[in-house]
């Protein structure tokens, strides 16, 4: 059995953001294929983003493991994406569940049934204020040959929407979890501000195409 704790895992995250990313991808049961080789002693947990992903973890003898994933993060990030931070989770919640149905003894059941509520308590506590975002599109009557292109900006805030002006900054900052402001209403505190489920959907995906982007080092965002 592998020696895994949440602060384990939380370490090897390669930022806090992409901690609470991975937490956060567990918790929308994104792992949609787990086995285990008991033969190999190596997990394979296959973890739904923009694309599915594959993550093994090898069990070494001293209870140690290494962990891969094939995502494009992989390449620039140091430490666990959070595709492997989601399947360490999983992996950790699967070995407390083992523990707790082979205690025969009733009051380590309890004991374990209430370090888990307490834990789970603290997985989905949120700090700050919450925000919306709103996509606004504009296409062209008439896309004229290759380089045509439809525009997207985006707006943010709570009761007040304010233009983003760079949207690259703003995955940039959200993603390097930096604090910012925009307006006198939209302050967003790295760590402890969130948005809105349907606008973290939106952000899964701007973030994805933002990690492929800074490995490949293309240009996908613009001013608008």
């Amino acid at each position: 059995m592998i020696q895994i704790s949440r602060t384990g895992i939380r370490n090897l995250a390669s930022n806090d953001t992409i901690y609470a990313r991975g937490l956060q991808y567990y918790k929308d049961n994104r792992i949609i294929n787990a086995t285990y080789s008991n033969a190999n002693k190596q997990y394979r947990l296959v973890v739904k983003g923009n694309y599915n992903y594959s993550v093994t973890i090898d069990e070494q003898e001293d209870g140690s493991f290494d962990y891969s994933c094939n995502c494009p993060s992989r390449l620039k990030d140091q430490g666990a994406c959070k595709h492997v931070v989601a399947a360490l989770l999983f992996v950790l919640k699967y070995q407390e569940r083992t523990l707790l149905t082979e205690s025969k003894n009733p009051e380590e059941r309890k004991v374990m049934t209430l370090l888990d509520y307490f834990i789970a308590q603290e997985d989905a506590h949120l700090v700050g204020e919450t925000f919306q975002l709103e996509v606004i599109i504009s296409i062209p009557t008439i896309l004229k040959g290759e380089n045509g292109r439809a525009m997207v900006a985006l707006r943010g805030g709570s009761s007040r929407k304010y233009k983003i002006q760079t949207i690259k900054k703003f995955l940039s900052d959200i993603y390097h979890k930096e604090s910012f402001a925009i307006g006198k209403e939209f302050k967003y505190v790295g760590g402890e501000s969130t948005f809105d489920t349907t606008s973290l959907k939106l952000l899964d995906y701007l973030l994805g195409i933002y990690e492929i982007q800074e490995v490949i080092d293309s240009t996908h965002f613009s001013k608008v």
